[in-house]
């Protein structure tokens, strides 16, 4: 962030229902083209991703271990509130102020219910 020193604290924010939620996804974690309920992170777990205020989906994919292997899926963060009550905070951190969590994924079905809401920000290669 611009004209912030570094070390200074991020201010936690709240997220707006319309804005983005950006995560990337392996490429492993697709099936058909699609993101699989693993890509959601693990039931019992938060979720990390990227608040679309402080960054672009490719600025999410470059923090993959491989980034030309890597997708991104973006979620509306109100969609993702409606999704069994989830909750979507901002937990930013002094060199992530994007960084947000997912809390709340108890169950496969949330995942699952995820993977329906999520459409590809950066689509990941394909098979040959």
């Amino acid at each position: 962030m611009a004209g912030i020193p570094v070390g200074t604290p991020i201010p936690k924010e709240t997220i707006p229902d319309p804005d983005r939620l950006y995560r990337w996804v392996p490429h492993e974690f697709t099936d058909k083209g699609k993101p699989n309920p693993g890509a959601f992170g693990h039931v019992d777990e938060d979720m990390s991703v990227d608040w679309s205020k402080y960054c672009s989906p490719e600025d999410t994919r470059k923090q993959s271990l491989r980034p030309a292997e890597t997708g991104v899926v973006q979620m509306v963060a109100g969609e993702v509130r409606q999704v069994d009550a989830l909750q979507v905070e901002h937990a930013p951190e002094v060199s992530h102020p994007e960084h947000s969590l997912v809390l709340g994924i108890t169950t496969p079905s949330i995942r699952r219910s995820l993977r329906k809401i999520a459409t590809w920000a950066i689509a990941p290669p394909q098979d040959s």
